[in-house]
């Protein structure tokens, strides 16, 4: 399974590890672009995750896109 580990906000792309840290932020403005990260495929809402004991940090789509392949996949 393939891992988006950026994402555009737009105009530029940023790593998920700078998604983060906007996501977190205590400034009100920055934790509000939070709702503006866009898959740099498909342009459908990501979000960004971190990394845990199995898995990197990465950016999910908010709605499962099949037709993207940054997208997870469902599980069986």
């Amino acid at each position: 399974m393939l891992l988006a580990v950026d994402c555009l906000l737009t105009p530029a792309t940023i790593s998920v590890e700078e998604a983060l840290s906007l996501r977190d932020s205590e400034n009100s403005i920055l934790a509000q672009m939070a709702d503006r990260f866009v898959c740099k495929e498909c342009s459908q809402r990501v979000r960004p995750f971190k990394a845990s004991t199995n898995i990197a940090a990465h950016f999910e789509h908010s709605i499962r896109n099949p037709s993207c392949s940054l997208s997870d996949r469902p599980r069986p």
